[in-house]
């Protein structure tokens, strides 16, 4: 008997067992979870084993192995045909190229002790080695090329014999060319003032100012303006083979002979003038130095530049020029020789002037401006 104050007797109850519930997995998902971890173990293995290697050997031996043909177990076999040779790269992977050809030199110069030195011809001006035959071949191509004339062009002879003068007992004819010409006659005009300035040492003259217009000198900005230069041409089988530059001038200076100048300098040097000086004894020798007086006299033309190739010098073709100057300059105008004036000649041009006026002295020379 249990007292009363006891609660009834109840059946004793056993706490069950805390059992996590389960979860439904599927096959597919495990094997997906598996090979992830395995991928995971199996880079970190190789990462640590890259740095392992790097450490434990240089760089110069380890060769880049995805340049290497790859044939995998698998392709072998199942049996496919194994890939072609390839040449073995180097480390850097680049395939190394075959050295060029040797080159076998033959000598074709002996040397013999000749002079090697390059020269310059004083009337061409080409730079050249005698002693090499190119070069010599190339100089003679060259000079010859302004010894025997200059070519002018068959749109240009087109063009320009309109103005043409012949002379009987002169081969060839004097072709006149002002500023009415063509573009590009004046071009090969300018061609042509350019070997001559350079074989006699000139300047040279502007395009703009060579087709120029201009009132004589004394009449002011109001006269009449005429052409300033004129381009007298001697051509022969279309070859320009002499040439003179005319100028409209306005006065001259006549020039002194060779015994004024004689007296002048000895009585610049001494002061003193023998009675055999004034006699005339005082030998006259033509020089390219020339002097004139300072009081200027009238002139029309002035010729600023005459030149004559080499093979046709001495057959009066410089002389033709100069009274194609005269007879063709200013048209409807009959001038004198008298009314003609030189530049600065050189030697050459002040033998020329000699020749043409026939006179030592007295003939005029005028001042470029």
């Amino acid at each position: 008997m249990t007292p009363p104050s006891s609660p009834p007797a109840q059946a004793l109850e056993i706490t069950p067992p805390n059992i996590k519930p389960r979860k439904p997995t599927f096959a597919a998902l495990k094997k997906k979870q598996k090979d992830t971890e395995e991928k995971n173990k199996k880079r970190k293995f190789d990462a640590f084993s890259a740095s392992e290697r790097e450490e434990s050997q240089p760089l110069s031996e380890i060769r880049n192995s995805s340049s290497r043909p790859f044939q995998s177990n698998a392709t072998a076999a199942i049996g496919f045909p194994e890939p072609l040779s390839q040449p073995r790269p180097t480390d850097t992977g680049f395939t190394p190229k075959p050295p060029p050809p040797r080159q076998n030199f033959v000598q074709t110069v002996l040397d013999l002790g000749q002079s090697l030195t390059p020269i310059s011809c004083y009337q061409c001006g080409m730079s050249y080695t005698p002693s090499v035959s190119e070069d010599a071949a190339l100089h003679n191509m060259y000079h010859n090329r302004h010894s025997s004339g200059i070519e002018l062009g068959k749109p240009f002879l087109k063009s320009a014999m309109r103005w043409c003068y012949e002379v009987q007992h002169i081969p060839g004819s004097v072709v006149v060319v002002d500023r009415k010409i063509s573009v590009p006659g004046r071009k090969i005009v300018k061609k042509v003032l350019e070997v001559v300035n350079k074989e006699l040492g000139s300047v040279e003259i502007s395009e703009e100012e060579l087709w120029s217009q201009r009132p004589l000198e004394g009449e002011g900005e109001n006269g009449k303006k005429m052409d300033r230069y004129k381009v007298f041409l001697h051509v022969i089988d279309g070859k320009c083979v002499a040439v003179c530059l005319a100028e409209r001038i306005s006065k001259g200076y006549s020039v002194k002979s060779s015994k004024d100048r004689a007296i002048d300098s000895l009585k610049h040097d001494t002061g003193i003038i023998s009675e055999a000086t004034v006699a005339g004894d005082v030998p006259a020798h033509p020089s390219s130095a020339i002097e004139y007086e300072d009081e200027p006299v009238p002139a029309v033309v002035g010729v600023s530049r005459i030149w004559t190739s080499e093979a046709f010098r001495k057959k009066g073709i410089a002389n033709n020029l100069l009274e194609c100057v005269m007879n063709q300059f200013v048209y409807g105008m009959d001038m004198e020789r008298s009314d003609l004036a030189f530049s600065q000649p050189t030697e050459s041009g002040a033998a020329l002037a000699r020749s043409w006026f026939g006179a030592d002295a007295g003939w005029l020379v005028y001042k470029e401006s």
